[in-house]
């Protein structure tokens, strides 16, 4: 097994991690796994709804370090590195539309 291939292997691994983790806090509600300084100022009522919208941040950045680790076993890195810029950015934004609207 060669670097590449266990680089694939370490950001598929991390982006089942991070999908793992945006589901335990989107769907179960799992707030705590969250810094407490991003939800201290959620309403209690709004925190399942702030629980959902803020998995989908994680599953950007899961879906960002899963393709990048796909590309490389596949040889199509500029696309996984295309994808892996994109996923990011919207995850960026994403938190800060998140962040600014329940706090």
């Amino acid at each position: 097994m060669d670097s590449t291939s266990i680089m694939a292997l370490i950001f598929i691994v991390v982006g089942v991690i991070f999908f793992y983790g945006g589901y335990l806090i989107g769907k179960k509600h799992k707030i705590e796994l969250l810094r407490p300084f991003l939800y201290k100022n959620v309403r209690k009522k709004e925190r399942d709804k702030y629980c959902e919208e803020f998995a989908l941040v994680i599953y950007f950045l899961a879906l960002g370090m899963a393709a990048i680790g796909l590309s490389y076993f596949f040889n199509i890195v500029k696309l996984g590195n295309i994808v892996f810029i994109l996923s990011i950015a919207v995850a960026v934004i994403n938190f800060f539309i998140v962040q600014k609207k329940y706090n």
